[in-house]
């Protein structure tokens, strides 16, 4: 949605109100925005003025150059919300395609005006003026466009209630008498004001008379600004004394200068003042009233601060957009809905089943668990036993011959021992005591085989 080739001219965001809630306040809208095409296109018919076609363009839709030179295009989106049939959105993009002047890039000018209204008679207005000049064009661009205000703002603001937040916007700029003080001092310091302020205070126009002037034109100003700020001024020196006598000099403005007073005013902090910056009168006399007015023009019409939201075409596409896919969603639910209750007895029973089988798990589990102890027991009375058996047979192989132990321990633990053909035959002229030949088979087949097992390293260090 952001152009980075395009600059800014001009933007505004504002509420429109109308009493009259019989009216159709977009198409007041859309009014404005045709009698600002035909009184620029009309007599070149480029444009179908045909209310018919503004009715489709209303409810979306696109408009076309009518004529040969194909310089206009209009493009627009419609949006109601789908629960609140009074909650209304529309946008619009204007597009004005100029050829070159004196050999300079083409310059396309991007009118963009977003309508946001959630109850009848009021609503909220985003209007962004951009320009860009042909990208890639070897040569000169325009100068600069002069300062002006959109046509369109400018019906708006005269016909209509509009507001800044809860202030009241004004085309014109606002005079100040003397006595008038008090006033334009608690509504600057209102905490509720959401509108920036210019001030533009008066000096003597000769040293030796006591007549007054403004260095910057408030009209002008005012127009500089409109939509954005509101522009107070004051012809009178009597109105100056009276601020610097009854004001706050952190806050006070006199001698031709200017003064921007932003919202929230916090008088407790010393350094507030610092955020309500002022141009001195010697520096608008050295730069000139152009430039000042430049100045704010940039400052408070052109510049779009991160927290601004400006309702554009693409908003207001993305909300349809949202609308279809919301559509989408409840359809689903709705084919889904006839299988809500199968879906809920499957889910059940399978939740009974797994609950089943995890009491059968836990059963087997603990069923494994008994056998395994009972085998180990098993296997530990056997061993006992197996080695019992062994101890008694110390007094019952004292007769035994060196041969007759070798078979006697290679038919207990025949996993663990074996006897080689040459080993039997060195047995028969043994004249080693049958107890000490038992205790070393003995120890072959438990102590060395148990430590072959769990370190095989360690058996071959002690061999």
């Amino acid at each position: 949605m952001t152009d980075l080739n395009s600059i800014m001219f001009y933007k505004a965001k504002f509420n429109i109100l109308d009493k009259d809630l019989s009216k159709d306040l977009l198409w007041s809208l859309i009014l404005e925005i045709r009698d600002w095409l035909k009184r620029k296109y009309g007599g070149k018919g480029m444009i179908d003025l045909n209310f018919h076609k503004w009715t489709s363009f209303k409810n979306g839709g696109k408009m076309f150059d009518i004529s040969k030179y194909n310089r206009f295009f209009a493009e627009s989106y419609y949006h109601s919300d789908r629960k609140n049939s009074k909650c209304i959105s529309w946008a619009c993009k204007i597009k004005e395609s100029f050829p070159s002047q004196n050999g300079c890039a083409p310059r396309e000018w991007i009118t963009e005006i977003g309508y946001q209204s959630k109850i009848p008679g009021t609503a909220e207005i985003s209007y962004v003026l951009t320009y860009r000049d042909s990208a890639g064009f070897i040569g000169e661009i325009e100068e600069i466009p002069e300062i002006s205000l959109p046509r369109v703002i400018r019906s708006l603001i005269t016909k209509y209630e509009c507001k800044f937040g809860n202030d009241v916007i004004h085309i014109n700029p606002i005079k100040l008498n003397p006595g008038d003080y008090p006033a334009f001092q608690d509504f600057i310091f209102n905490k509720d004001r959401q509108i920036p302020v210019v001030y533009i205070s008066p000096i003597y126009s000769d040293p030796n008379s006591n007549t007054t002037k403004l260095l910057v034109s408030p009209i002008e100003m005012a127009k500089c600004v409109a939509a954005n700020a509101l522009v107070y001024y004051s012809e009178s020196l009597d109105f100056s004394k009276e601020m610097q006598f009854l004001g706050d000099s952190r806050y006070t403005c006199s001698g031709g200068a200017i003064r921007l007073y932003k919202p929230n005013i916090d008088s407790k902090d010393n350094n507030d003042k610092y955020k309500h910056r002022f141009i001195t009168a010697n520096y608008i006399i050295e730069k000139g009233e152009k430039q000042i007015l430049e100045i704010f023009r940039r400052a408070i019409a052109q510049d779009v601060h991160f927290y601004e939201k400006m309702f554009r075409l693409e908003d207001c596409k993305q909300l349809a957009e949202e609308d279809k896919r919301q559509e989408r969603i409840e359809t689903i639910k709705k084919e889904s809905e006839g299988n809500t209750d199968y879906l809920l007895s499957c889910l059940c029973e399978m939740e009974s089943n797994c609950n089943t089988y995890k009491e059968k798990n836990e059963q087997l589990t603990e069923e494994n668990y008994k056998l395994r102890s009972y085998i180990d027991a098993i296997n530990n009375v056997n061993q006992a036993n197996a080695d019992k058996d062994v101890y008694e047979k110390i007094r019952e192989i004292s007769s035994y011959t060196p041969s007759e132990t070798a078979q006697y321990f290679e038919s207990l633990y025949p996993e663990r021992i074996y006897f080689t053909d040459r080993a039997k035959k060195s047995l028969k002229n043994c004249t080693t005591k049958s107890e000490l030949l038992w205790e070393a088979f003995y120890a072959i087949a438990t102590v060395l085989w148990d430590l072959f097992n769990n370190n095989p390293s360690q058996v071959q260090k002690k061999i």
